[in-house]
């Protein structure tokens, strides 16, 4: 085998290619290729250059397996990982390939496992959709295309706009055209592997039987079949087949038993009593999906009727006052990344302990927040934070709204947006300052329209702080005189706000609203809620609704 450093890969890729392609960094290896991050310079599109570590052995059938590359090259479907180009080097194998930044599936199954926690069934199902979508397309090509290595490692994942988006990829080129395969491991993975492929016999029926062990990691946190615990002779000999297979619901209650026939359906031991291919499953799995959203309604119902009578029992006992603001529905009102970014240190007003804002804040987070900030780096930062979304159920819960806002299309919108939407109820503003200042470094042209908000909002931040409400008043007085805009917001309330007095300003909003100027009510009763905190638990509500223009 042979092992080319950093830069002598460097040097090979970027010399072979008259600067084509730029190797930008290495992105890890397996036991048969090393993987680089490189930029196309010509399209400035990133991408993934997978090296084979061994020159090409003669006894290889390589027309055999380039051709199935430039087949699967043909086929085009968003949960594939598309290939670009595949070629020689010499006799160095590569492939171009679609560069996902996030992780794969078996990063997001571990987070959950480290956080003690099932994946919720509803995303095991979509997960296990958009597999089988995908492999779906290399079933129904012509030829026909096998797998052979379906694995989680082998499922990549990063966030759309509305969910996680997983690709499969290493459709087995790399492993066919190694040496140092042994002869199990050139059609697959072992514990993924169906008890025919080890005979070798390879089809759709065993892709099917990989999707099964898959399905059946999610929802049980486990492999179906314990195969470490054999001897390849007894592999071949099918004994760990011998044993009854548990159902996913032995280790995970929330399972339902459609689901475990389905996922049982696909690992038979018999071939032929397994789904025909990818397309057979999905059809199966689109049933079960839709059983499943009529399932969770009725067990959610009744979770609701179990819970009125808990509570008709807590009143019956006299302890339902002990329950404080039990059933506070302005606390839900509020936006999920607010919910979410409370949590985090560095974003926002936290309420979390200096222990709990470590384990959400490492480097590389603090990183991505960096480059957020600097012009032309969100995509690099959306890489970075994505990688720690997948890995982590912590760093998800907090930063999954974070990551939205950043990728797809429009990020500098969606900041902007959320920036005034966090600010409703009179809270928030380090946070909506972070969020436009990430806005100017993807758009900067939006400084000019929105950059005046950073000083009022500075001066909301002070108010809050120091609960000086004279200084904070002569401030944006201040600002008023230095910008256009802002007196333009504030030239019929700076008055009323320069008498300092609560109750006229209160008073004098209510009257405002009272009359439909819901705008004008708000700039006054903002300022009332950022600084007496008695004052926004009766208004904060009332404020987000005046912000936009809505009566009660």
């Amino acid at each position: 085998m042979v092992l080319l450093n950093y830069n002598q890969t460097k040097d090979m890729i970027e010399d072979y290619f008259h600067g084509q392609y730029e190797v930008l960094k290495f992105l890890g290896e397996g036991s048969f290729a090393q993987v680089f991050l490189v930029k196309q310079n010509f399209l400035n599109d990133k991408r993934a250059m997978k090296i084979i570590k061994e020159p090409l052995s003669n006894t290889k059938n390589i027309d055999h397996i380039f051709h199935e590359v430039q087949i699967a090259s043909q086929l085009h479907h968003e949960n594939i990982l598309d290939i670009y180009d595949a070629g020689l080097i010499g006799d160095i194998a590569y492939f171009v390939l679609e560069y996902v930044s996030g992780g794969d599936l078996e990063d997001y199954r571990t987070s959950y496992l480290k956080a003690n926690r099932p994946i919720p069934i509803h995303i095991s199902l979509d997960i296990i959709k958009q597999i089988l979508m995908g492999l779906g397309t290399l079933h129904s090509s012509n030829p026909i295309i096998i797998h052979r290595d379906l694995k989680t490692k082998n499922i990549l994942m990063n966030y759309g706009d509305e969910r996680l988006i997983v690709k499969i990829s290493d459709f087995g080129f790399a492993r066919e055209l190694s040496s140092n395969a042994d002869d199990f491991e050139v059609g697959g993975t072992k514990p993924y592997m169906a008890p025919e492929c080890f005979n070798g016999v390879f089809s759709t029926r065993s892709d099917v039987y990989a999707v099964g062990v898959i399905f059946y990691l999610l929802l049980a946190g486990e492999f179906p079949y314990r195969l470490s615990d054999y001897v390849i002779g007894d592999i071949v000999d099918g004994k760990p087949w011998k044993i009854d297979l548990k159902p996913p619901s032995h280790f995970n209650q929330n399972v339902p038993k459609f689901v475990d026939k389905l996922v049982l359906k696909a690992l038979d031991v018999n071939p032929n009593k397994r789904h025909i291919d990818a397309k057979d499953f999905e059809n199966d799995l689109d049933k079960a999906i839709e059983k499943f959203k009529e399932y969770s309604y009725y067990k959610e119902y009744l979770n609701e009727l179990k819970g009125l009578e808990e509570l008709d029992e807590l009143d019956n006992l006299g302890k339902l006052g002990e329950l404080g603001e039990f059933g506070e529905l302005k606390e839900l009102e509020e936006s999920s990344r607010i919910a979410e970014l409370k949590e985090s240190s560095k974003l926002g007003e936290s309420n979390k302990d200096s222990k709990d804002q470590d384990h959400i804040l490492n480097d590389n987070i603090l990183e991505a927040f960096r480059l957020a900030k600097t012009e032309d780096g969100l995509d690099e930062a959306s890489s970075i934070l994505e990688k720690e979304v997948l890995k982590d159920y912590e760093i998800r819960k907090t930063y999954g709204k974070t990551l939205r806002l950043w990728k797809g299309d429009y990020p500098d919108a969606k900041l902007i947006s959320e920036a005034f939407t966090v600010t409703l109820k009179g809270e928030n503003y380090k946070l909506a300052i972070d969020l436009l200042r990430e806005a100017f470094a993807y758009n900067p042209i939006l400084k000019d329209t929105y950059g005046y908000y950073i000083d009022l909002w500075s001066i909301f931040i002070d108010l809050n702080k120091n609960k000086d409400f004279i200084i904070s008043i002569n401030r944006l007085e201040n600002l008023m005189d230095r910008n256009d805009k802002i007196r333009d917001i504030y030239k019929d309330s700076i008055d009323t706000l320069k008498s300092y007095d609560e109750d006229r300003i209160l008073n004098e909003a209510i009257d405002l609203a009272d009359r439909g100027n819901l705008i004008d009510a708000s700039k006054l009763l903002e300022l009332l809620v950022v600084y007496d905190d008695e004052i926004r638990k009766d208004y904060a509500y009332k404020l987000s609704l005046w912000k936009q223009d809505l009566s009660m």
